[in-house]
């Protein structure tokens, strides 16, 4: 919402403020996976392998943004009106080193702690799928008996 709010009132061309929005909606996207699958990885003690994954994948979007700012594409657009984009860019460039920061925290927590591979067992969504079906297996099985 953050990022729609700031390239609205850019008005320089269509075609720039959506490739911005692009590269930031999928900086945050894969922030996010990997930021949930850490606490999944924590919630279960299996270690996360695809979380390197996702922030490489954030990396690759944050230099395709460095990139589109470094162009000169704006050049006839007021700096103000850059301004907004330029300040959201700068703080999720800031969140992946934050992500990265994390990811490395629960790896070394996952090497201290002995937590699984991926590989010896299942996957954390089967995992959390069948915690599920648990829970509603155990709801659907309730009875109330009120005697006379």
């Amino acid at each position: 919402m953050l990022i729609h709010n700031c390239l609205l009132r850019m008005q320089p061309s269509l075609e720039i403020p959506s490739q911005v929005k692009e590269h930031c909606t999928m900086i945050s996207l894969e922030c996010g996976k990997a930021l949930k699958e850490l606490s999944s990885s924590i919630r279960m003690m299996i270690r996360a392998e695809t979380t390197l994954l996702h922030i490489g994948n954030s990396k690759i979007a944050a230099e395709n943004l460095k990139s589109l700012f470094i162009s000169g594409l704006w050049k006839e657009a007021d700096p103000l009106e850059r301004a907004p984009a330029t300040a959201v860019a700068s703080l999720l460039l800031e969140v992946i080193e934050c992500t990265e920061r994390i990811s490395n925290a629960v790896q070394e927590l996952a090497s201290l702690a002995g937590f699984q591979n991926m590989e010896s067992s299942r996957s954390l969504e089967q995992q959390q799928e069948s915690n599920q079906r648990i829970h509603s297996i155990n709801l659907q099985n309730h009875e109330i008996t009120i005697g006379e």
